[in-house]
């Protein structure tokens, strides 16, 4: 098989749009910020008492292991990586050896994920999806080794709800994969116990049932849930609670059937219902 050198023309990098291809593909540039605070409570304030006071603050062990943490890195690597940080930074502070951070990292009162979660002051923007989780048992090695058929095959059903800014996951549940979306909705909104500014989901939510359990948990939220292709109008669009945004996407729906898409493209158009 030959291949033509000639077909393809060679990329200009010296044009516009090579530039910013250039630019895209320096994958490896890292940008690292650390806070003045970080800095100015690095070490630990000298207080007369009995026993050899700590030289590192816990935020320092703390910044270190982030650093490890992100990076993938072992202690030996995290402690000349943070020395390197802090020399490019400027910075004239002492690094911890691998050593103390092996043995400050057991001792860091760490606030707990459930704590942060209840400490949150701001309503939560929650987005719920599902997907499917296949079982591995022996049939998946008879098949890779001796290539025997599968008879069967089992598969449950991951149900998640995020948060839309921090990216925590709030609630979990595990199902039959029978078992649908608004239908395991509920078992996942008892495990919220803050505020809900607003709810994101795909169509499989869609339905009265389910705005009206937000509704009546959550005074105030806000429903994000875009219709499936084959909606219609239903006859109770008119009663509460139906969102905003609901109302926006079954009308947009209905201003291309009726060939309105001008009306449907108006910006101001969910203000206006």
């Amino acid at each position: 098989m030959s291949i033509d050198e000639t077909s393809s023309p060679k990329p200009n990098f010296g044009s516009p749009t090579g530039q910013l291809i250039m630019k895209a593909c320096a994958s490896a540039d890292i940008n690292i910020w650390i806070d003045s605070s970080v800095a100015a409570n690095w070490n630990v304030a000298q207080i007369k008492r009995r026993g050899r006071p700590p030289k590192f603050a816990d935020v320092a062990i703390e910044t270190c292991l982030q650093l490890r943490v992100v990076f993938g890195l072992a202690l030996r690597q995290t402690q000349g990586f943070a020395r390197t940080v802090l020399r490019l930074m400027k910075l004239d502070l002492p690094v911890p050896d691998f050593s103390t951070l092996s043995r400050r990292a057991g001792g860091l009162k760490l606030l707990s994920l459930k704590r942060q979660l209840t400490a949150r002051t701001e309503p939560i923007h929650l987005v719920v999806d599902s997907t499917g989780a296949k079982i591995f048992g022996a049939g998946e090695w008879q098949k890779a080794k001796h290539g025997a058929k599968l008879t069967r095959r089992t598969w449950r059903k991951l149900h998640l709800g995020l948060d839309l800014k921090s990216g925590q996951i709030l609630c979990s549940e595990l199902t039959q994969e029978s078992v649908g979306d608004p239908t395991a909705l509920p078992g996942l909104l008892d495990q919220i116990d803050g505020p809900v500014a607003a709810f994101l989901g795909d169509d499989a939510y869609d339905g009265q049932s389910t705005r009206q359990e937000l509704v009546d948990r959550f005074e105030g939220v806000k429903i994000i849930i875009p219709p499936p292709k084959t909606a219609v109008p239903s006859p109770k669009a008119e009663i509460k609670p139906i969102s905003v945004t609901q109302t926006f996407f079954v009308f947009k729906r209905m201003a291309r059937w009726l060939g309105r898409s001008k009306l449907a493209k108006d910006e101001d158009l969910e203000e206006k219902l």
